[in-house]
């Protein structure tokens, strides 16, 4: 009788490895997929960003890529490293490279003057990760780089500009109150 237990257990095990296979397969399959927000290959690449506002206005920021484009988000007058999520997916870096940006930039009037911008992009690698930075400057132009450091650290290339303005942010907020 322990014969017979053991043998139709080994019938069961040998025709369960089939299933058991393909089970093993497909959850090796979901863990190894990269997740759907991120992009990776040899034309682009994705990033959670943040944007950062200079300027004395709000603003909206879209960035058109072909065939979609993003809403970034809303960011308040100087404010500190606002309006971040994730993701967005931009071409890998080559020299020259911008990104085709639409600016909604506030009026005392609660409507809103739109500005299309070439932001540029300054130099990252492959290896570069950390933040898309959206760096809104008060001419309005767009300064974008990747960095894992906010603009109030040193290692970050908007630190020095960042601590120039800030007495601009100060004053600002002592006006604003209610900001």
């Amino acid at each position: 009788m322990k014969k017979l237990f053991r043998f139709l257990g080994l019938v069961v095990l040998v025709a369960a490895l089939p299933v058991l296979s393909i089970y093993a397969s497909s959850v090796k399959e979901i863990f190894n997929q990269k997740d759907d927000f991120f992009v990776d290959t040899d034309k682009e690449r994705s990033f959670s960003f943040m944007l950062n506002n200079y300027s004395d206005r709000g603003v909206t920021i879209f960035y058109q890529q072909v065939g979609q484009t993003w809403h970034l988000g809303g960011i308040s007058p100087y404010a500190e490293e606002g309006g971040g999520q994730c993701c967005v997916s931009i071409p890998r870096w080559h020299e020259g490279m911008t990104l085709p940006l639409t600016l909604m930039i506030s009026t005392d009037t609660n409507e809103f003057e739109e500005r299309n911008v070439n932001a540029k992009v300054d130099k990252f690698t492959d290896e570069d990760n950390g933040l898309l930075q959206f760096h809104i400057l008060p001419d309005y132009s767009v300064r974008v780089l990747i960095s894992s450091y906010g603009r109030q650290r040193p290692e970050n290339s908007m630190h020095q500009f960042h601590e120039t303005l800030k007495k601009d942010n100060e004053a600002y907020r002592k006006e604003n109150p209610d900001f």
